[in-house]
């Protein structure tokens, strides 16, 4: 919203400053800012992680107690790898989704032009999709694989 005064009231820009208040009039709390703790009130956590959510707990649920390899071979399912390596099959897909779209772009345009330019056009779109397909279905498995995390320590809390 915009602090100048109307057209025809360029002379009184003191009132325009605070929405109608005066300049020196107290302005209420607003909402937005925090407030400091009332008297014998104890201040509020800063942001960040529960302490039951923090990694590297040694609850054994994480990959990072038993290392890569252990977790991969840890035949109880207790130990998981997926968050370990998520980003390496993510960066494995978007290289070879850009791999068969480059071939395929390179085979039309050996066939004939147009197709080249068909396939460089609406491939790049099926790209993007599988792209996208991809990165909700590994974010969907690390969704699932920490909502079990999650839930294992709760279960061991009772």
């Amino acid at each position: 919203m915009s602090q100048t005064p109307p057209s025809g009231d360029a002379g009184n820009t003191e009132r325009w400053r605070g929405y109608g208040q005066p300049q020196g009039a107290p302005q209420p709390p607003s909402p937005y800012q925090p407030q400091p703790p009332a008297p014998g009130q104890v201040p509020p956590r800063g942001p960040g992680p529960a302490p039951w959510n923090t990694p590297g707990t040694g609850d054994g649920r994480g990959g990072s107690d038993k290392g890569f390899f252990g977790a991969l071979f840890d035949f109880s399912f207790r130990h998981f790898v997926t968050p370990s390596f998520v980003k390496i099959i993510y960066a494995v897909a978007i290289v070879a989704i850009g791999l068969a779209w480059l071939v395929l772009v390179v085979g039309g345009f050996m066939r004939t032009p147009l197709l080249g330019v068909v396939f460089l056009v609406f491939g790049s779109i099926v790209a993007l999709f599988y792209v996208l397909l991809v990165r909700v279905s590994l974010e969907l498995t690390v969704a699932t694989v920490q909502t079990a995390q999650n839930t294992a320590v709760l279960a061991q809390r009772r």
